[in-house]
């Protein structure tokens, strides 16, 4: 077993709000492989077979605690199992894209066995999902369902520093074509185009920080900040959606006052109730 086990512990001495009338049941389990993948799993109170099963993937600041007692209570009332894997910055450096061949670990094949290992140890139904991602995370949410869109009922995608692009022609991660580095790994665009989404992003979240991908390319495909990146990978799979005769349920949502901070998104945009009712069509 690696050391990221033992960073699934409490890290944040205040609670956020949204935590506070907690009363489901938290497991810290982890799943054997190489290397291994620490995942949290939060039963919500008295449901012995929650309606739905939501994961949750962590930015690049490892922050799952943070998601946990952001989301609890809101599980607890929707009747929402969660999954929150923890990818360790050793181990799984470019989790973001999946862990292509060279540059470390796979990181779809340690969520699957995650979830299969939640149906056969508690029971619960774990074949389909709702899957959410905050900045990092949204760049491996995205991507794991365009290469697996069956096990996805619903996708919620926040402040992704950038995207796959819609356009089978360009060889992913840029683009949504031919995969290298990921074996046996097949993208399904049309797939993807018909799960129901929402994209989150900060009306402020416009800043080019360190932790944003600069490169030439990606700002004359998607812009130069999340929220110009947001928008228009939007409007492309829009395009894309009409262009092959499907019309994707995708929206787009500026949280008010934020910046690039799950904090802030949470607090001052409400990010996870928009989350909630973007899964239950609220």
């Amino acid at each position: 077993m690696n050391n990221a086990a033992e960073q699934l512990q409490p890290v944040f001495d205040e609670v956020l709000p949204e935590a506070e009338a907690v009363k489901g049941v938290v497991h810290r389990l982890v799943s054997a492989g190489e290397p291994d993948l620490p995942y949290i799993l939060y039963l919500p109170a008295g449901q012995p077979q929650p309606e739905r099963v939501i994961v949750a993937v962590h930015g690049i600041s490892r922050n799952v605690e943070e998601h946990l007692a952001a989301m609890r209570s809101w599980a607890d009332e929707y009747a929402t199992a969660l999954v929150l894997p923890l990818y360790d910055k050793l181990d799984f450096h470019d989790y973001q894209r999946l862990g292509r061949e060279g540059h470390g670990p796979r990181a779809d094949m340690p969520l699957l066995r995650a979830l299969d290992e939640v149906k056969q140890q508690f029971g619960i139904d774990t074949q389909r999902v709702a899957l959410f991602g905050f900045s990092g995370g949204a760049q491996f949410a995205h991507r794991f369902a365009l290469m697996y869109p069956k096990r996805v009922e619903r996708l919620g995608l926040a402040a992704a520093g950038w995207y796959s692009w819609p356009d089978e022609q360009l060889p992913y991660p840029f683009g949504m074509g031919k995969v290298r580095g990921l074996a046996a790994a097949q993208t399904d665009l049309r797939g993807l185009l018909q799960i129901p989404m929402c994209v989150f992003v900060g009306k402020r979240d416009t800043e080019r920080s360190r932790s944003l991908n600069t490169s030439l390319r990606i700002d004359a495909q998607q812009g130069g900040n999340r929220r110009e990146r947001a928008s228009n990978w939007v409007r492309a799979m829009r395009e894309a959606g009409l262009a092959r005769g499907i019309k994707p349920q995708i929206q787009l949502e500026l949280l008010p006052r934020t910046k690039h901070a799950y904090r802030r998104a949470v607090t001052r945009g409400q990010m996870i109730a928009r989350l909630y009712r973007c899964f239950y069509g609220e």
